[in-house]
């Protein structure tokens, strides 16, 4: 996932409890917050695990979300 908007590079990064919010400081001086999509998080996952996640990585990841086998392509985790 690519966050685009600062100008110069980022130099910290924070996750909200939920993992629905990050937010951003760069060393262009500002702030930035960004809302992480479920299908968005979905994409990413599945270039860097190559699996559906399991029930209990679902509900980590996307609390409150109804669990779905990610990507019904590829293989697990049952």
């Amino acid at each position: 996932m690519v966050l685009r908007g600062h100008e110069d590079a980022i130099n910290a990064v924070a996750i909200s409890p939920d993992n629905r919010w990050v937010v951003t400081g760069s060393k262009d001086k500002t702030a930035r917050l960004w809302l992480l999509q479920v299908n968005d998080l979905v994409d990413l996952a599945r270039a860097v695990v190559g699996r559906n996640f399991s029930r209990d990585e679902w509900q980590l990841y996307f609390p409150g979300e109804k669990y779905r086998k990610t990507f019904p392509d590829l293989p697990g985790p049952d």
